[in-house]
């Protein structure tokens, strides 16, 4: 299963960019058996861009291969950043309440959040005298000591969060990993989990389930494809209608003209 955990995101680009670089190595032969484009074809293709786009104020012009580039890392960056995002917004949530509540307390946020600290160490050395009485060789020893042990709980919490996170995407890629190999029992044209689209895989990266999420891009593929043979239909069913109209004109143009020179009139 090791092997089938390969399907992380860097993984996940590693693959797409061998497929890229595969479908770039074009045979030499079929470059070298078209033809060579005139100039002024190139520059016809040079004058029409597939896609403009504005960037820095200025408007610039993308082939289509540039474009679905351009597309892809834009797929892959909103997928990196989406948890960053989310974490920001809960980040926002939590600073909004802290300066709340250090507005309240009439001061800014890194006056009250130094102050908040300053008051523990203030209360567990109030406890040392209790405790110890005057001895303040003893006091500071055990000050000391309790600095340690502070930075020690801290660089703990945050090893074990380091450790939740980096378990969290263990715990997803084996998800993806089961969950591809299901799907390819009822879909076996799948051979490579970075050939499923990309808003398939932004989808279960998010939670939802892969097979769920390509079974809904199947079906929404096959809707816009439903739709675009409706179009055609229609639009092959005017043509249709159009060219009957003209015929049957004709038709009676002529009949006319029959009658006319039958009857003299």
């Amino acid at each position: 299963m090791e092997e089938n955990a390969t399907m992380t995101t860097t993984s996940t680009e590693q693959g797409e960019t061998s497929v890229n670089e595969a479908a770039e190595a074009t045979p030499q032969a079929e470059s070298t058996q078209s033809e060579t484009p005139t100039s002024d074809s190139t520059e016809a293709v040079a004058e029409s861009p597939f896609l403009e786009i504005k960037y820095n104020k200025e408007l610039k012009g993308l082939t289509k291969e540039q474009a679905a580039v351009y597309a892809q890392k834009g797929m892959k960056y909103e997928q990196k950043y989406e948890k960053e995002d989310k974490m920001f917004d809960t980040y926002k949530s939590a600073y909004a309440n802290l300066e709340r509540i250090a507005t309240l307390s009439g001061k800014s946020i890194d006056e009250f959040v130094k102050g908040y600290e300053g008051k523990i160490d203030e209360d567990y050395k109030n406890k040392l005298v209790e405790r110890f009485g005057e001895d303040e060789d003893t006091i500071n020893e055990m000050m000391r000591l309790y600095s340690i042990d502070k930075q020690n709980r801290l660089d703990t919490a945050i090893k074990n969060k380091e450790a939740a996170k980096e378990q969290e995407e263990k715990s997803l890629n084996q998800r993806l990993a089961d969950e591809f190999a299901e799907m390819q029992e009822d879909f076996p044209e799948l051979t490579d989990f970075s050939a499923l689209p990309d808003g398939v895989k932004q989808a279960a990266f998010g939670g939802m389930p892969l097979g769920y999420a390509y079974l809904l891009f199947k079906h929404k593929e096959a809707k816009k494809a439903e739709a675009a043979q409706k179009a055609q239909a229609e639009a092959a069913k005017k043509t249709t209608g159009s060219m009957n109209a003209t015929e049957t004109e004709e038709s009676t143009e002529a009949d006319r003209r029959y009658l006319k020179a039958l009857w003299g009139r």
